[in-house]
């Protein structure tokens, strides 16, 4: 992941200096249909600028989306549905 814009680079780094586990982007309190506690586990780390920051797993980011089923939704389904087959092979 390529993060160019600095502000989402500072905003990273002081979520993993604030030990936040998890943050919910895009207005939803709750991501639905999804366990927190084993979300929690499968979580996957991204090294930024010598920060481990955890990220939600795959399955869970493409779970979340299918619940929420907007139209963006649902186009990144699709785009993560490619990178999940990629990651199969």
């Amino acid at each position: 992941m390529n993060f160019t814009h600095q502000a989402h680079l500072e905003m990273l780094i002081a979520l993993v200096e604030h030990q936040v586990d998890f943050l919910v982007v895009g207005g939803y309190a709750v991501i639905y249909r999804l366990n927190f506690e084993e979300a929690f586990k499968q979580r996957q780390p991204l090294m930024v600028k010598q920060h481990e920051v955890p990220f939600l797993h795959l399955n869970d980011l493409i779970v979340s989306k299918l619940v929420t089923n907007r139209l963006k939704d649902q186009a990144d389904v699709e785009q993560l549905m490619k990178v999940k087959r990629s990651e199969n092979k």
